[in-house]
């Protein structure tokens, strides 16, 4: 896409969504893979095409497109790995027996979704 992206509506969209999803910008720098000074310079409008930006969209659960020139919104998947960067954020915090008893809960959700999915080939009735 050759467009011109408006720095700071980039910015503010990327502050915006942050916010939403609770997130600090040191947390979303984590999940992009990036640097806390990188977010809150791209969230400033000093940026106009970060280098992680797929790695940003996916970590705020919306499309490329939609950061860079406001089209198209979030999908179900964005919408959870956006999750997932949080819930990943907020667990450096954690102690070990907090981690030991939250991977027991995560086995139990994992589980029980597996179990929901339809059968491969097959849809689910």
């Amino acid at each position: 896409m050759n467009e011109t992206v408006d720095n700071v509506a980039f910015g503010k969209r990327v502050a915006d969504r942050r916010s939403e999803l609770g997130l600090s910008q040191t947390e979303l720098a984590e999940a992009a893979g990036m640097k806390q000074q990188g977010v809150a310079s791209i969230e400033s409008g000093k940026v106009e095409r970060p280098r992680k930006l797929k790695e940003i969209a996916e970590a705020l659960g919306v499309t490329d497109d939609w950061l860079l020139y406001g089209k198209t919104g979030t999908t179900e998947e964005a919408d959870a790995a956006a999750l997932r960067a949080r819930v990943a954020g907020k667990l450096k915090s954690l102690k070990k027996e907090s981690l030991l008893s939250l991977l027991d809960q995560v086995d139990y959700l994992a589980s029980r979704d597996q179990a929901s999915l339809p059968p491969r080939g097959g849809t689910k009735g």
